[in-house]
Order: C-alpha cells, then sequence, then structure tokens
C-alpha cells in the first residue's frame, strides 16, 4: 500500500505543469523596491519630528537654565572670577567648589541631552533624506554596501 501511494504521488506530482508567472522576478524587485521606499519614508518622518520636537523643547530648557544659572549666583562667582584673579587664587578650591555648587546641574544635563538629540536626529535625517537611493539600499547587505 505504501509503495502504491507513492507511486500515485508521483504520476499526480508529474501530472501537474505548474511554472512560475512569467513576470515573477519584476514582482518581486518591485516589492522590494515599495518596502524599502516605505522604510526610507518612515524612517525620514520619525527622523524629523524628533527633530522638530527636539529643536522646540531645547528653547524652553535653555531659557529656564538661564533663570536658574541667575538665581543661583553663578553670574556673581563667575563674574568674580575674572575681575580679581588675586582674590581667588589663594583660595582656588573654595572658589572652584562654591563655584560648582551653584551649578543648577539638572537643567545643564536636559539642555546638553536635548542638544545631543537634536544633532543626532538632524544627522539621521540628513542621511534619510539625501543619503540614500534606491540603488545603493537596493544594494546593501548586511549593513556593507557592495560597489559594482
Amino acid at each position: 500500500m505504501t509503495e502504491n501511494m507513492h507511486s500515485d504521488l508521483r504520476s499526480t506530482f508529474k501530472s501537474i505543469k505548474r511554472s512560475p508567472p512569467k513576470n515573477l522576478p519584476e514582482t518581486i524587485t518591485y516589492t522590494i523596491e515599495l518596502r524599502i521606499e516605505r522604510e526610507i519614508t518612515i524612517k525620514k518622518w520619525a527622523y524629523g519630528t524628533v527633530t522638530v520636537v527636539s529643536l522646540v523643547a531645547i528653547i524652553p530648557a535653555t531659557i529656564a537654565l538661564g533663570h536658574q544659572l541667575s538665581q543661583s549666583g553663578f553670574y556673581q562667582y563667575a563674574s568674580l572670577g575674572f575681575s580679581d584673579i588675586g582674590a581667588i587664587s589663594g583660595a582656588w578650591k573654595d572658589f572652584a567648589s562654591a563655584l560648582a555648587e551653584s551649578l543648577p546641574g539638572m537643567s545643564i544635563a536636559l539642555v546638553l541631552g536635548l542638544l545631543a538629540i537634536l544633532v543626532w536626529s538632524i544627522r539621521k535625517t540628513a542621511a534619510q533624506t539625501f543619503g540614500h537611493s534606491f540603488t545603493q539600499s537596493l544594494k546593501r547587505t548586511r549593513g556593507a554596501l557592495i560597489i559594482n
């Protein structure tokens, strides 16, 4: 019975004459190009959105940093450092400590973090907008660009 099933299967598969559609390679290539184009567009919009949000967020963060610097007395300590070097040279450790304590560390970290995100997102947006073409994307394999 098993041998009979195998022969029936073989004859059934041989009788089916199914070939792939003639335009299959073009269809596959077109589908790949569409997916790459969609991926680039999504990344471009995502990085662009991050750029705009970080640019908008950095403005009030910088204003808040300026207010906190003026309220903390940092400007008075810094101006003392530039105006009377002789007075500071004797007690430079105390002066450096007072200057460091008057810095609003969280606001500085926030502004620097937003600035880093802004630079990163501008770089990524520019790479997605100006650095990619479909021929480069199709030739890309495992992160390495194949040059013909």
